[in-house]
C-alpha cells in the first residue's frame, strides 16, 4: 500500500512510477473521519492533538469474534474431541488474523497456542477465549489499530529479542519489531511507524541463551535487509545487485538487541562460539556492523519493546508509548540506566562468586585419588537418576562415568 498527499513531490513521483509498471484499477481517496475498506481492514484519516495521522483498524471484525463454548464442569486437563479440536483451530486462526496486523503484545500468546501437542486440552480453549477478550478490550480502548504518522524515512530500526527454553517442549522463541524512523532516534525520542513484527518458535536446536539470541538476530537481520531493499526501491529506484549488495544499501539501518553478551560479540572483539550455526550468525552480523552497513545499538531490558513478542509479560511503558503515541528512543531513560547499572554489578558479583566456588572445589579435590588413573579427578553426580563417578568434562548426556580421553 502507498499513501500520500497529491501535492507532495515524492508521492507524485512514486505514483507515476507505480502507474508505469503496474495496472492499478483504482486509487482510493481518503477523507478525514471516513472509513475506506481495503485488504480486510478499514482505513481513515484523523486528527489528534493537532497532528494528522492515518489509522488502520478491524473494529467490526474484532467485535464479531466469539468465544468457543465449553462446559462449566470441564476439567482443564481434559483432551478435546476431534470436533472440538477443529473448532479450536478455526477460532485460533480467526483471532490470529487481526492480532498479526494490529496487536504485537498478543502475538506471543497465539504462537504459544499453536505449539505443543496436536491434541489440545480445555485449558487451551480457555487461553484462546482470554485472547479474544484481550483483543476486544484493546479495541474498546483504541489500541487495536495501526497508526501511521508523518516521518522522514532515513533509518530502519529493528528491535529483536529471544527467550531460551521457555516454550512448550523446552523450545525457544524469537521476535522482532521494525520501525520506520529517522537517524535522530539514536539521540532521543522521535516519531516512528511500526512496519513489521513477528513472533515465532526457533526451528533449530539451541543449547544456550546466546544461541537463541543469535538465531533471533539471523531472522531479524534477514527481514531488516529485505525491508531496506523495498524502501530503497521506492525512494531511489531499483537497486543494483552484486556479490556485495548488502554493503551498498542507501537506506541506513540499526539493529537493537537487549542482550549485552550478543552486543559485545557484534560490537567488540569477543570469544568465539563453539556452535557452528551460532558462530555463522554472529560473523555475518558483525561484518555488516564493521562495514557500517547496519549499526548496532544496545538497550537495557527495561527499555526493550520486543519482550512482548517472546515472553508472557505485561507490556512496559516504553512499548505503550510506541503503540499509543508512535514515539520511541534508543536512548534509555536515566531510571533505566541506573537500574541496569545495578543489574550489571549483580551479574559481576555472581560471576565472581562462581569463580570462588569453582576454585574452592578444585582446592578441596586436589590430591584425591582417582580410580581411573593418575591426573584424573572424579566426583559423584546424578545423571538420569543414577549416581555414578563422572570425571569433570564428561558430556552431560552420558549415562555412565568414563575417564576423559577414553
Amino acid at each position: 500500500m502507498m499513501f500520500g498527499k497529491r501535492t507532495v513531490p515524492m508521492y507524485v513521483s512514486l505514483k507515476r512510477k507505480v502507474d508505469k509498471h503496474f495496472q492499478i484499477q483504482e486509487w482510493k481517496m481518503l477523507t478525514i473521519g471516513k472509513d475506506v475498506n481495503y485488504v480486510g481492514m478499514q482505513w481513515r484519516v484523523i486528527e489528534e492533538n493537532g497532528r494528522r495521522m492515518l489509522i488502520g483498524h478491524m473494529d467490526r471484525y474484532i467485535q464479531e469474534l466469539t468465544h468457543m463454548p465449553m462446559g462449566r464442569k470441564d476439567e482443564d486437563d481434559r483432551d478435546l474431541t476431534k470436533e472440538e479440536i477443529a473448532q479450536f483451530k478455526s477460532g485460533l486462526q480467526k483471532a490470529k488474523w487481526p492480532i498479526a496486523k494490529l496487536a504485537p503484545e498478543l502475538l506471543h500468546g497465539v504462537s504459544a497456542l499453536v505449539q505443543g501437542e496436536a491434541v489440545k486440552k480445555v485449558v487451551h480453549v480457555k487461553a484462546l477465549n482470554d485472547l479474544v477478550n484481550c483483543l476486544q478490550a484493546m479495541k474498546e480502548e483504541g489500541l487495536a489499530r495501526l497508526q501511521i504518522v508523518p516521518v522522514d524515512l532515513d533509518n530502519l530500526a529493528t528491535i529483536m529479542d529471544a527467550s531460551f527454553a521457555n516454550e512448550p517442549g523446552r523450545k525457544s522463541q524469537a521476535g522482532f519489531i521494525s520501525l520506520i524512523t529517522t537517524e535522530a532516534i539514536k539521540n532521543g525520542p522521535v516519531n516512528c511507524n511500526v512496519t513489521e513484527f513477528q513472533s515465532s518458535t526457533i526451528s533449530r536446536v539451541v543449547r544456550s541463551t546466546m544461541a537463541a539470541e543469535a538465531a533471533s538476530l539471523s531472522l531479524a537481520l534477514d527481514r531488516h535487509l529485505y525491508l531496506r531493499l523495498r524502501f530503497e526501491s521506492l525512494l531511489h529506484g531499483e537497486p543494483e545487485f552484486s556479490e556485495n549488495w548488502r554493503h551498498k544499501r542507501k537506506v541506513p539501518g540499526t539493529l537493537v538487541p537487549d542482550s549485552k553478551s550478543l552486543y559485545d560479540h557484534l560490537a567488540k572483539t569477543g570469544s568465539i562460539s563453539a556452535q557452528r550455526q551460532t558462530l555463522i550468525d554472529l560473523l555475518v552480523a558483525s561484518d555488516l556492523h564493521e562495514s557500517e552497513t547496519a549499526s548496532v545499538k544496545w538497550v537495557p531490558n527495561k527499555h526493550m519493546e520486543a519482550d512482548v513478542l517472546t515472553k508472557a509479560v505485561v507490556p512496559n511503558d516504553v512499548y505503550r508509548k510506541l503503540i499509543k503515541d508512535n514515539v520511541y528512543s534508543l536512548v534509555p531513560t536515566e531510571e533505566h540506566q541506573v537500574e541496569e547499572g545495578g543489574r550489571k554489578q549483580l551479574r559481576q558479583g555472581q560471576r565472581q562468586r562462581a569463580k570462588e566456588r569453582k576454585k574452592a572445589v578444585w582446592g578441596s579435590l586436589s590430591g584425591v585419588a582417582s580410580p581411573h588413573g593418575r591426573g584424573q579427578v572424579c566426583i559423584p553426580v546424578i545423571l538420569f537418576g543414577v549416581a555414578s563417578p563422572t570425571p569433570l568434562g564428561l558430556h552431560p548426556h552420558a549415562r555412565v562415568g568414563v575417564p576423559l580421553g577414553a
